[in-house]
C-alpha cells in the first residue's frame, strides 16, 4: 500500500536533488509507460537538469509559434471582417 504519509516525510527529510531524481524518473515512467525504473536511476540530477531544460526550450518555441500563429489568425479576422463590412456596404 502507498502511504502519503511516509512520501511526505521522506521529501521534507531529502535532499532537493534527491526528490528531484525521483520525481523525474516517476515522471518518465508516467510518459513512456515503461515496466521499471531501471533505465532511469542511472541519471544524475545534471542530465535531468539539462534535459528538463531542452524540454522547456523546446516548449517556448512552440508557444512563440503559436502566438505568431494567433496574431496571424487574428490579423486574417480584422480582414475578413474589414471585408465583410466593405461587401455589406456597397
Amino acid at each position: 500500500m502507498f502511504n502519503v504519509r511516509a512520501v511526505e516525510k521522506w521529501i521534507a527529510t531529502s535532499e532537493p536533488e534527491e526528490v528531484d531524481s525521483l520525481l523525474w524518473s516517476l515522471r518518465m515512467h508516467a510518459h513512456y509507460n515503461c515496466d521499471g525504473f531501471s533505465d532511469y536511476s542511472s541519471k544524475t540530477v545534471k542530465t535531468t537538469k539539462a534535459e528538463r531544460e531542452k524540454e522547456l526550450r523546446e516548449a517556448t518555441k512552440r508557444g512563440k509559434a503559436m502566438a505568431k500563429e494567433s496574431r496571424i489568425n487574428r490579423k486574417a479576422a480584422e480582414v475578413a471582417a474589414e471585408l465583410r463590412d466593405e461587401a455589406a456596404a456597397a
